[in-house]
C-alpha cells in the first residue's frame, strides 16, 4: 500500500521545468598578429560545437567565417553564422540576452555557454583571443559576454593558446595567480561565481590540431565526452569530474609532453558540477553496451569524425546522434582500425546488439602523426575518477623533477656563501690579533701572508656560492614559466593542481 502510495504521489508531483539553454560559439582561423601560423579548424571547431549544443537544445548564435576546405566539405548546408567581429559579439549577445530574459519571465532556469576556438595571446598580462576585427579580451569576456549573459548558469569553454590569461590575470612580478586568487572571489569578479572554465592551454602551452579529426585536439575530446563517452556513472549528465577525467585519460598515453594538450577545469562555485544535461538531446542516440576495452569512433557519412571512445569492458556507453544542416542519413560506428563498422541511420535510437557490422565502406584519411595516434589509447571508466594523489600523468621512467636540482643549486650556493662569510670573520679576527700580537718582522710577514690567502679563499667561496645562488634562482623562475597545469578530479569536482 506504501509502495503505491508512493508512486501515486510521485507520477501526481510536478516535475521540474527543465533549463533553457543558450550559447555563443565563436571560432576563427587567423592569428592575431605575425608569427603565429594559420589555422585550419577553428572555423570547423565552431561548426561542430554549434551543431552539437543546438542537438542538446541550447539556442546557438555562430560566429564564423568558413575557409575554402570548409566550405567545400559543408556546401550549401553550411549552418546559417555571422562573421566573428567584436560588432557582431555585441549584437550576438544582445539577442541572448533577451531571450534570457523572456526565459527568466516564463520561469525557466537559463544556462549560457561561451564557445571559442582559434588563437589566443597575452599583451601586458592581460589574455585575449582573436577576432577578424581585432581582440576579444579579458575584460570584454567579462563585460560583453558573461556580464550580459544574464543566465544563472554560465559554461566557458576556450580552445586557444595561452587561454589561461583570457580568464586569470598575471600576480605581482608577472607570476601567474593562483586558483584561490581574489581575483575571482571578491570584487567586481564575484558576480561569475556561477561560472565554470574549461580551457585548452594552462600558460604558455600550445594548443593542438590534427587532420585525423580535421579539429582542434581538445575541442574534438570534450565534445566525444559531451556526446555520452564521458558519462561513466549512466545518469545522462556530464559534470565537470567527469568530463575532466575522460579529456585526461584520452591525453595520458601521449609520452612526449610537447604533444600532450594541456587543460584546466573548474565548475561554477555556486551550482552542482554539472556541464552539459543530455536528457534534451535532439537527435537519435546509439546504446553502444559493455563491449570489450577498445577504441572506437563516429562519423557521419560526410566523413566528419564526432567522437573517439574508449569505454573500459565494465561499462555501457549510449551516444548521442549529432543534428546537422547537411542532415546525413547515418552515422558510421566503429573501431579504430577494424575493417568492419555499424551503420547507424540517423534520428534512430537503438541499441548496437540489435545490428550486424558491414565491411568498412572508407579508409583512414590524412597523416598518420605518431603522437596524436596514441589518443584515446587507455580505457576510461569510473577509476578514472579517483586519481592516484600523484598525478598519473608522469612516466615512471622519466627523469627526477627539476625542481629537486633547483634545491641542490640553491643548498650549495648557501654553503659556499656562508663559508665566505666565516672566513670574512676569520680574516678580521687574524689582522686585529695577529698583527698586534707580532713582534718581529717575520711574524708580521707571516700574517699578511695568512691574510693574503683568507682573502683568496673568501673572495672565490663568494663568487662560487653568488653564482650557484643565481643559477638556482633562474632554475625555479625558468620551472614557474615551464609549469604545467593539469586537472586532477576529486569526488567534490574538477580542481586545478600545478606540476613543477
Amino acid at each position: 500500500m506504501a509502495v503505491a502510495l508512493a508512486a501515486l504521489l510521485a507520477v501526481a508531483a510536478p516535475t521540474a521545468p527543465r533549463p533553457q539553454r543558450f550559447a555563443l560559439v565563436i571560432g576563427h582561423n587567423d592569428p592575431p598578429h605575425e608569427g603565429l601560423p594559420r589555422l585550419r579548424y577553428g572555423d570547423d571547431d565552431a561548426v561542430r560545437w554549434a551543431m552539437l549544443l543546438r542537438t542538446l537544445g541550447a539556442r546557438v548564435e555562430l560566429l564564423a567565417t568558413l575557409d575554402a576546405e570548409s566550405r567545400q566539405l559543408y556546401g550549401d548546408r553550411a549552418p546559417a553564422m555571422r562573421p566573428p567581429a567584436r560588432g557582431e559579439v555585441r549584437a550576438a549577445m544582445a539577442r541572448l540576452g533577451e531571450a534570457v530574459r523572456a526565459a527568466h519571465a516564463a520561469g525557466a532556469r537559463t544556462v549560457f555557454y561561451f564557445i571559442y576556438a582559434g588563437h589566443g595571446d597575452v599583451d601586458e598580462g592581460e589574455g585575449y583571443v582573436a577576432l577578424a576585427d581585432g581582440r576579444l579580451t579579458r575584460r570584454d569576456l567579462e563585460e560583453m559576454i558573461l556580464g550580459a549573459s544574464g543566465a544563472d548558469t554560465n559554461h566557458v569553454v576556450v580552445d586557444a593558446c595561452r587561454s589561461y590569461y583570457l580568464v586569470y590575470d598575471r600576480g605581482p612580478g608577472g607570476t601567474r595567480r593562483p586558483w584561490t586568487s581574489p581575483y575571482f572571489v571578491s570584487g567586481a569578479a564575484a558576480r561569475f561565481r556561477n561560472t565554470g572554465f574549461l580551457l585548452a592551454s594552462s600558460s604558455e602551452a600550445p594548443t593542438h590540431e590534427w587532420e585525423e579529426f580535421q579539429a582542434g585536439v581538445f575541442s574534438h575530446e570534450v565534445r566525444s565526452g559531451l556526446l555520452g563517452s564521458a558519462d561513466v556513472d549512466g545518469d545522462g549528465r556530464i559534470s565537470y569530474e567527469e568530463i575532466a577525467a575522460f579529456v585526461r585519460v584520452a591525453n595520458r598515453p601521449i609520452r612526449n609532453a610537447k604533444y600532450r594538450p594541456d587543460f584546466l577545469a573548474r565548475p561554477p562555485q555556486d551550482g552542482d558540477g554539472v556541464f552539459m544535461d543530455l536528457a534534451d538531446a535532439a537527435g537519435g542516440a546509439v546504446e553502444i553496451g559493455k563491449r570489450p576495452s577498445a577504441r572506437y569512433l563516429l562519423e557521419d557519412q560526410l566523413g566528419v569524425r564526432w567522437a573517439d571512445l574508449h569505454p573500459g569492458g565494465g561499462i555501457g556507453v549510449t551516444l548521442r546522434l549529432p543534428v546537422a544542416p547537411w542532415s546525413p542519413d547515418h552515422f558510421f560506428f566503429r573501431q579504430a582500425g577494424s575493417e568492419q563498422e555499424y551503420r547507424v541511420p540517423a534520428g534512430e535510437r537503438g541499441s548496437l546488439a540489435d545490428r550486424t557490422p558491414v565491411p568498412a565502406a572508407t579508409t583512414v584519411r590524412g597523416a598518420a602523426h605518431e603522437a596524436f595516434a596514441q589518443l584515446f589509447a587507455e580505457p576510461f571508466d569510473g577509476s578514472a575518477l579517483r586519481p592516484p594523489a600523484v598525478d598519473a600523468e608522469v612516466d615512471a621512467a622519466a627523469p627526477p623533477p627539476r625542481h629537486l636540482a633547483t634545491l641542490i643549486t640553491l643548498a650549495a650556493g648557501g654553503v659556499a656563501l656562508a663559508a665566505s662569510a666565516a672566513l670574512t670573520i676569520g680574516g678580521l679576527v687574524e689582522r686585529r690579533h695577529g698583527l698586534d700580537a707580532a713582534t718581529s718582522g717575520e711574524e708580521r710577514a707571516a700574517v699578511n701572508d695568512r691574510l693574503h690567502t683568507l682573502a683568496l679563499w673568501r673572495n672565490a667561496t663568494a663568487i662560487a656560492g653568488a653564482a650557484l645562488a643565481g643559477a638556482g634562482v633562474g632554475l625555479h623562475w625558468h620551472d614557474r614559466a615551464r609549469a604545467r597545469v593539469t586537472v586532477l578530479p576529486t569526488p567534490g569536482g574538477a580542481v586545478a593542481a600545478i606540476r613543477f
